[in-house]
């Protein structure tokens, strides 16, 4: 049984509000016939809906609603009236009413709209709390299923927390509540200053991404990636809203192979030196020997040790640029930006039509062009053209590099981008195909033989971008 609360200073008429409203079997009703003594009956015992007269002694309806409201009751609230002004209306909704009743002169139509009103109001908040309670269970069930930890502020403060927070910063919940932030994260006022580019992502609603450091209740330190941005964006100082995930396992693991291949690469470094000087020493004394004008037969075992020291150091050389492959981060680069214009010889028209276009690979993509450029040179017999044309389409992005050479064979159009197949040292397709690989770019020969190469490169969406406004 709800429990109602009558403000008016119409004893008669609360009465017979009173009296008609209990028959219902539905409601329990007090009266006041001030907004003082109302105050006071309800925060002695709250209840579960008020109605009151516009104005009441001591305080009027209105301010009765907006100085509950800024206490942050939430009690259903009807204005019941008998003044009927469109200002009254409008005011009364402004501070959080539910519901509105005019009085009439009718007493029974008026205790009856003021009824339905009561089970309109009454309804509509049953239906608001179920639906919150929903909405309660599918942010519980995202929260204990995303393995990232969350955390509210107010102010420096932690006011709550999800259950994985705990678990990554190895306090417990009744520890993290009222707990200042830096106790966990030292760094918190610089990383939740504004960003330095000027735009107030705060006042957007935007969440702001920071890599970080945190402090577990151990005392390890936590490497985390976090965001972070206000809770409610029309209202930024009622607090902020954290999400963090632990890295700390990713990045010392990234940390290790960092630390290994720099090993390995000093190491392969220090072989390839001494292999090459091994090299010298031989160039050195098949110089001396072939001084003594040897006979044509030792002069043709020198010829043999030659051409093998000659390919061996091609090896060495190869393994050092191998070896730089994805050693660097990859990173955003403009097509147009990277192609081998300054090394085309006269004779030779070049042409592109990429125009702004960006692609996200690996920082040895100007060696994909410049093989490329050397690929049709040197192949493809007497070379006048040269073009390089980008266009986008469902799959992606299309880069043709074309030429109008003799082309290439169809029985060798795959085979062309096998290590060590080739006229010259077989490696110089292979490390296109290598180097494009690492972000998901492919590579493949589509041209006619007798007509010129084609080189199709194929950018997957995600891996390439236009400039804001330089599309096309």
């Amino acid at each position: 049984m709800l429990r109602i609360l009558g403000v008016d200073d119409d004893p008669a008429l609360l009465e017979d509000c009173r009296r008609s409203l209990n028959e219902t079997g539905l409601f329990t009703v007090d009266a006041a016939i001030s907004a003082g003594t109302a105050m006071q009956m309800h925060k002695a015992a709250p209840y579960d809906l008020i109605f009151s007269e516009y104005p009441v002694p001591e305080m009027n309806g209105i301010p009765l609603i907006k100085a509950l409201r800024e206490q942050g009751d939430t009690t259903p609230f009807i204005v019941f009236t008998g003044r009927g002004s469109e200002e009254i209306v409008m005011e009364a909704l402004s501070h959080g009413v539910d519901g509105y009743v005019k009085k009439g002169e009718v007493q029974g139509e008026q205790i009856a709209r003021l009824t339905a009103t009561i089970h309109q109001v009454i309804g509509k908040r049953e239906a608001e709390k179920r639906a919150f309670v929903g909405e309660n269970d599918l942010l519980a069930g995202i929260l204990r299923t995303v393995p990232a930890g969350v955390a509210i502020l107010k102010g420096k403060t932690i006011t709550h927390m999800s259950e994985h927070l705990c678990e990554i910063t190895g306090y417990s919940r009744e520890e993290l509540e009222t707990t200042d932030i830096h106790v966990l994260w030292p760094d918190a006022d610089t990383c939740l200053q504004p960003p330095a580019d000027g735009n107030n992502h705060a006042m957007n609603g935007d969440a702001i991404p920071v890599e970080t450091r945190w402090q577990r209740k151990d005392g390890a330190t936590l490497r985390v990636l976090l965001s972070h941005g206000p809770l409610y964006p029309a209202h930024p100082e009622r607090g902020t809203i954290i999400c963090l995930f632990d890295v700390t396992m990713h990045m010392m693991a990234d940390d290790a192979l960092r630390m290994a291949n720099k090993k390995l690469n000093l190491l392969s470094s220090i072989t390839r030196h001494d292999i090459l000087n091994k090299i010298s020493i031989i160039d050195s004394n098949i110089i001396f020997i072939q001084k003594r004008n040897p006979s044509k037969e030792i002069d043709t075992f020198l010829l043999k040790i030659g051409t093998t020291t000659r390919a061996i150091q091609t090896q060495i050389e190869f393994s050092r640029v191998y070896q730089d492959l994805g050693s660097t981060d990859s990173r955003w680069q403009k097509i147009d930006s990277v192609l081998p214009r300054r090394m085309v010889p006269e004779g030779v028209q070049f042409q592109t039509t990429c125009g702004e276009v960006e692609v996200f690979a690996d920082p040895m993509l100007q060696k994909v062009f410049f093989n490329l450029f050397d690929n049709s040179l040197r192949h493809g017999g007497h070379v006048r053209n040269l073009q390089v044309a980008c266009s986008e389409g469902e799959g992606g992005l299309k880069i043709l590099w074309e030429d109008d050479g003799v082309g290439i064979p169809d029985d060798e159009k795959e085979r062309v981008f096998e290590r060590g197949y080739g006229k010259n040292t077989g490696l110089g397709l292979f490390l296109v195909r290598e180097i494009l690989g690492i972000t998901g770019i492919t590579i493949r020969e589509t041209g006619t033989p007798g007509k010129g190469a084609i080189f199709e490169i194929s950018v997957p969406r995600g891996v390439y971008r236009y400039p804001v406004g330089k599309k096309g």
